[in-house]
This record gives C-alpha cells, sequence and structure tokens, in this order.
C-alpha cells in the first residue's frame, strides 16, 4: 500500500509542473476539463449516457464525485469496465477528436456512505488503462496546497447533462448550448450551514458551500464531478468537488 501512495505522489509531482493552464477563458477552454459516460446506460438515441463531470490530475487519474459511482440511496456501484473518460472535449455532440480512455480502477473515498443523508466523502479517483497524452488541450488542474486559505470566488467550468434539459426544470426554456462548456463563477462560503440550516444534514466539517443561496441561475444536472477551481496568479487550483445541493421550486 506504502509503495503504491509513494507511486501515485510521485506522477502527481510531475504533472503538476505544467498544471493549472488554460487555453481560452473567452471560450471556456480549460484542458484539465473531461467527462465520464457509461456503456451500459443509454440516451434515447441509443448513444453513450452522459454521467458526470471529472478533473484531470495526471497521466492516469482524474477525480470526480463518490456519488457519480454509487448514487445516494443505491446499492448499484458502477464497474470501472463501464465507464470511460473523454478528455479534450468542448462539445458533447461531436467528440470524435476527443481522447478516449478506458478506466482500470475507480477508488471510492473509504468515508463516502451511500446510505445516509451526509455527502461528507463524496469523492472518487479513477485510474486509466493507459496514461493520457498531454498536450494544448489536455493537461492537469493544480492541486491545492495551501490548507489555511479557503479563497472568496472559486470556477466550476462543466457540461450539463442533455436528457435533463428540460424547461420548468432548471431554466425557463431548453438551453440551446447545452452540448458546451459553461462557466459559473461562484462565491464560497464557508459558513454555509449557519446561514442555511438545512445544509447540516448533507455538509460536514470538511465540505464548503458555493454559490449564491437566493440566486435564479444556480448549477444544473451534469455539474456533479466538476472540479470547483481557483485562480492564482496564472494558475487555476482544486479547491473542491461539486457535490449536492437543494433545489427550490418558486
Amino acid at each position: 500500500m506504502l509503495r503504491l501512495i509513494l507511486l501515485i505522489t510521485l506522477k502527481l509531482i510531475i504533472a503538476q509542473e505544467m498544471c493549472g493552464e488554460f487555453s481560452d477563458l473567452s471560450q471556456n477552454v480549460f484542458p484539465w476539463i473531461a467527462v465520464l459516460k457509461s456503456t451500459v446506460n443509454k440516451t434515447k438515441d441509443g448513444s453513450d449516457k452522459f454521467i458526470c463531470g471529472s478533473s484531470i490530475i495526471s497521466k492516469q487519474f482524474s477525480i470526480s464525485a463518490g456519488h457519480c459511482i454509487q448514487s445516494k440511496g443505491s446499492f448499484y456501484k458502477r464497474n470501472p469496465k463501464e465507464i470511460y473518460l473523454l478528455a479534450s472535449i468542448n462539445d458533447l455532440k461531436h467528440t470524435e477528436n476527443a481522447q478516449k480512455i478506458l478506466i482500470s480502477e475507480i477508488f471510492v473515498h473509504f468515508d463516502w456512505n451511500h446510505k445516509i443523508e451526509s455527502y461528507d466523502g463524496d469523492l472518487a479517483l479513477l485510474k486509466f488503462n493507459q496514461n493520457l497524452h498531454f498536450n494544448e488541450h489536455v493537461k492537469p488542474i493544480c492541486l491545492w496546497h495551501n490548507q489555511t486559505i479557503l479563497a472568496d470566488k472559486g470556477t466550476v467550468i462543466s457540461f450539463t447533462d442533455p436528457e435533463e434539459d428540460e424547461p420548468g426544470y432548471y431554466n425557463d426554456e431548453h438551453d440551446p448550448n447545452h452540448n458546451f462548456p459553461k462557466r459559473f463563477i461562484m462565491p464560497i462560503r464557508s459558513e454555509c450551514i449557519k446561514s442555511q440550516p438545512r445544509f447540516k444534514s448533507i455538509a460536514s466539517n470538511r465540505t464548503f458551500c458555493a454559490g449564491g443561496f437566493n440566486s435564479v441561475r444556480c448549477l444544473e444536472v451534469g455539474n456533479s464531478g466538476s472540479s470547483i477551481a481557483v485562480k492564482i496568479e496564472n494558475k487555476f487550483y482544486l479547491r473542491g468537488i461539486v457535490s449536492a445541493s437543494f433545489i427550490d421550486f418558486a
């Protein structure tokens, strides 16, 4: 076990030398952004179903949410053989130029418990069966190293599940751009439990909240597993993973 941990750590250190660099901020082109798809679950047109977002942290690993692998209240846990990752993707409809990587192992955080309401430990590491090819469009996000600073805002870049884009659910009308990544600039709130007591049931002392409690437009279905990144100087650092929220219908 120690050997495995040291090997993973060494690979992450090497990958971090070129981490957090972005290609085109105006077009939401962030090279660590990836999506997870299922070969078992299908869309209405028979194609592989979008599962969640994921973030590349090295040539062999990405990180996502634990509930993307095992949902709350479900005893079904996804098998690595039924999931693959798409990197270098900026359009869910056109993925022919994306890097498709199969998953060999999934490590869900040992504190993730699908039987209870809390989302503590909602993390999963996915190991690839081969190395990603790093280039201008595929690079890792930097890992957070400053434990004393929470930051006041974060950036979420992610796709929205096209099949969940229904009028009256999150938007007033169908979003014609749901196949493209969206960028959310969200305030980070370290004491959200005090402001909104209902978050106490799903949060823990290792989680934080982001976004406006009364905002009309917030995160959408499909954002789960995506990174909350904080920009420091000219690099983006992984500060958290999109996990859970409450939905208010006015």
